[in-house]
Formats: structure tokens, C-alpha cells, sequence
């Protein structure tokens, strides 16, 4: 079964992390990323600052530094963006530590200096994971399940499997009923060609196994949530009959 970590919303929302232009045209981060490449900055720390979205500060509970996982923020009005591709989480060292215990995808840690905008404190201790490549591209079509359903309902008309034998003819298949029956063709279960503890998520989340749910669930980190992921089915190599 696969999980998904992201930020508990509860106790963790308040402070997030943005990445201004200047230091973003400085090293490239967004461009480099949608690209699906590495960066190349050495050790060299990227600058992001922490910025509370707590705008009444009687209110504010919250204290920085103190989570283990910082949501990167999109803020048009800050002049701040995020990827729009690929995996990428904010995580302290501590998370780092356990998410190197196990096998996850073609993938770069980045440090991260973490500066807090009220008053410039600073924390040094934090990372950008950067998960490269794409579940995509790492589908076996084939024995893959398909669920087609009509636009605006949730009901499944019917469930198939090896229909397609590619992400192209599966595309093209779905765009095409889409715009000629109102169907949409889904994959309800997505088998993978690798196999992998930690796989790929989107920005703030990723996807993870039962191993490391349990990883990180033993362990004292603070401000994040655990959740069974429900878009769709994912089927690791190993669980296929």
C-alpha cells in the first residue's frame, strides 16, 4: 500500500518557505527542475526564506524551525514560485536521515539556508529532495486498469486492462474520448516497472510505503501527516500474481 507525507495541517501551516526570483535567476532552482535535471551548486546553500501566513500575529502559534518538513510556497504577490514538475519536499535533517534508509528513484538533496523574515534568524539545517524522472515514464501500460467514466459523473462504466501499451497511446486514446464520447479514461491501477520504497509525488508530497510510513511514524518528527493515497492504485513489480 502506498502513503503520502506531506504537512500536517493542524500544526503545521503556518510557516512556509519561498523562494524570491533574484535567488532563483541566481541558480536556476524552477528552470533546472521543470527541466527534470540536477542543479549544479556544489555544497552551496540555497537561500529561501521562511515567511508566516499568520497575518494576525496575536494568533500565532507556531514557532520556526521546529518542523520537519516546510512547505514551499507559490506566491505571486512575493514574487516567489515552485516547480510545476517533479517531486520536491523541504525536509530537515532528521527526515533526510530516515529517507536515506531506503530505496527511492534517481534523486539529489540540496541544502537549503532556511532565513526567517521577521528577524533574519537563520537555520542551516534543511534540505531541498529533488526525486528525478516521472511515474510516467515508469508505468508498465500493460498490465495496468483503466476505469472510463462520462464527464461530471463518478460512476465507472467499465474497467479494462492491457489496453494500451504506452503513456503516447494511452494519451492519445483519452484525449481523443474525451473530445468525441465525454469519457474519461483513468488509470485506477498503476503498475510500475521498478520497484522502490519512496516513490514519486508532487511538490510538498511524496508517495511512500508501508516500510517507511512505519520509519517515520516511530520516530519523534514533528509537523508532518500520513495519509493512505487514494487517486489511484499503485502496484509495485513484487505485488503483481
Amino acid at each position: 500500500m502506498i502513503f503520502v507525507l506531506t504537512i500536517n495541517n493542524n500544526s503545521n501551516w503556518e510557516w512556509r518557505a519561498v523562494l524570491h526570483k533574484n535567488e532563483d535567476s541566481r541558480l536556476g532552482v524552477i528552470e533546472t527542475i521543470n527541466s527534470d535535471l540536477e542543479l549544479v551548486i556544489s555544497n552551496e546553500p540555497i537561500k529561501m526564506y521562511l515567511i508566516n501566513v499568520q497575518s494576525v500575529k496575536h494568533d500565532r502559534k507556531e514557532k520556526p524551525f521546529e518542523a520537519d518538513l516546510v512547505y514551499w510556497l507559490d506566491d505571486i504577490t512575493l514574487n516567489a514560485a515552485t516547480p510545476s514538475i517533479g517531486a520536491c519536499l523541504i525536509v530537515s535533517n532528521a527526515l533526510k536521515s530516515i529517507i536515506e534508509q531506503f530505496s527511492l528513484p534517481h534523486h539529489r538533496f540540496y541544502p537549503v539556508n532556511l532565513i526567517n523574515s521577521e528577524d533574519t534568524s537563520q537555520f542551516q539545517r534543511y534540505y531541498l529532495l529533488h526525486i528525478l524522472g516521472s511515474i510516467i515514464d515508469n508505468t508498465n501500460y500493460l498490465k495496468s486498469e483503466y476505469s472510463y467514466r462520462l464527464k461530471g459523473s463518478k460512476e465507472v462504466l467499465k474497467k479494462e486492462t492491457g489496453t494500451f501499451d504506452s503513456y503516447e497511446s494511452y494519451s492519445k486514446a483519452e484525449r481523443l474520448s474525451r473530445k468525441e464520447n465525454n469519457i474519461f479514461i483513468e488509470v485506477s491501477k498503476r503498475v510500475l516497472t521498478v520497484e522502490y520504497d519512496i516513490v514519486w509525488g508532487i511538490i510538498n508530497h511524496l508517495r511512500i510505503n508501508t516500510k517507511v510510513k512505519n520509519a517515520i511514524e516511530n520516530s519523534d518528527l514533528k509537523g508532518l501527516r500520513i495519509s493512505p493515497f487514494s487517486d489511484y492504485d499503485i502496484i509495485l513489480p513484487s505485488e503483481i500474481n
